[in-house]
């Protein structure tokens, strides 16, 4: 049935499209990487050695520093004391050290259960300096913090909205949904991931790549603190978890890594990517997932291989839609073809299409249903030559 072929083509176009953009946002870092080459710092300089004008790194790959987690409402923490300790690790070294996870039960506050916004501080310090010390009695640039927010206002998830081609009886049922407004609510971000990032390159002060600088942190002088981040790369929606009063206490996960500075650009600039496919209708909220999900869940070598034959469906498809359109464009005879199986075809696209485009369907879907205008050609070829 025309219904039946339309859902299979979508499931499909779906899969293929999530691997197409992959592509091209590998193709798009590999120009991006070219570009950063431009920018990149040229050495690493010892502290004091650094010639003017230039953000030198005051720490060097290697040192061991302290790491202290704290929990707050506030978006600044001015005292440690103030805020809600939640874990520390000492002698953390920095951009070499193993992985290292724990798990905090937090209980939400009045506060957070009504809209309200939690905040992470992780304070790092150089290792055996207590953080509870004066500011004044601690050796210069031994101190530095970076703040994450762990809850995120966003529309509540929808129920999926589908069609059940296949329901008992033979009748066709709907689950769309008849609510028309967005509600926002308050989302908590159960997995915190810091990432000391492996990058200790000096740079101009006044040249610093805009892939770094929000990340970068300077002192006073215009030298620079560790780059860290904060990985969220791998944080589904589906792992939200939605806040309300009845919420008692939610796990927190978190993470102390060492991550290289490629892998972080290469994150950087597939999530620009996501968000500019769904700015121009190229993809809908929720599509970027789907991508990750394909390499949270599905074997690595299994990948390699539907991207590979991805490829070359799309080539031959391409190829054999030019085709198709050069033939019927000089076709001047009807021997040996049937009208009939060509305007049958030629509708049966179109019930396609317009299914795909009644289910709010990725633009890029839409696109590769063109058959229709095959078809369309076809059937202006049939007519032209009936009349004849």
């Amino acid at each position: 049935m025309p219904e039946q072929n339309a859902a299979g083509n979508q499931g499909q176009g779906q899969q293929q499209n999530g691997l197409q953009k992959l592509l091209g946002t590998v193709l798009r870092f590999g120009v991006m990487w070219w570009v950063m080459s431009a920018f990149k710092g040229k050495q690493q300089y010892q502290p004091g050695e650094a010639p003017a004008g230039t953000a030198a790194t005051i720490y060097r790959k290697g040192d061991l520093l302290d790491i202290h987690v704290y929990l707050s409402e506030s978006s600044f923490m001015r005292d440690p004391a103030a805020a809600q300790f939640v874990w520390s690790q000492h002698g953390v070294g920095l951009a070499t050290a193993k992985e290292r996870t724990f798990t905090h039960i937090y209980k939400p506050s009045k506060a957070v259960q009504n809209n309200g916004t939690l905040y992470a501080h992780v304070l790092f310090t150089r290792s055996g300096i207590d953080p509870h010390t004066p500011e004044d009695e601690m050796p210069p640039y031994s101190v530095f913090s970076k703040s994450h927010s762990l809850t995120k206002h966003m529309p509540r998830r929808q129920n999926k909205t589908g069609v059940n081609l296949l329901s008992e009886g033979g009748n066709f049922t709907t689950q769309k949904g008849v609510d028309t407004i967005q509600e926002w609510i308050n989302y908590y971000k159960p997995n915190l991931t810091i990432a000391l990032v492996d990058h200790f390159q000096a740079y101009a002060q006044n040249a610093i790549p805009p892939q770094v600088s929000p990340h970068l942190m300077l002192n006073e002088e215009g030298q620079q603190y560790p780059l860290i981040y904060f990985d969220e790369f791998w944080l589904l929606r589906d792992k939200l978890i939605p806040i309300n009063d009845t919420l008692d206490e939610v796990p927190l996960h978190i993470t102390v890594k060492t991550q290289q500075f490629w892998w972080m650009q290469i994150q950087q600039q597939m999530e620009q990517s996501f968000k500019m496919q769904i700015s121009t209708g190229l993809a809908e909220e929720g599509e970027a997932d789907e991508i990750k999900r394909i390499f949270l869940e599905g074997n690595p070598y299994l990948l390699g291989l539907t991207m590979a034959v991805s490829m070359l469906h799309t080539v031959f498809d391409f190829l054999a839609f030019k085709n198709d359109i050069g033939f019927w464009k000089d076709n001047k005879s009807m021997e040996g073809l049937s009208a009939r199986s060509i305007v049958i075809n030629a509708f049966c696209q179109l019930v396609i299409f317009l299914y795909l485009l009644d289910n709010e369907t990725s633009m890029v879907v839409l696109l590769s249903a063109g058959e229709l205008y095959c078809h369309c050609t076809k059937r202006k070829s049939v007519m032209l030559q009936l009349r004849h």
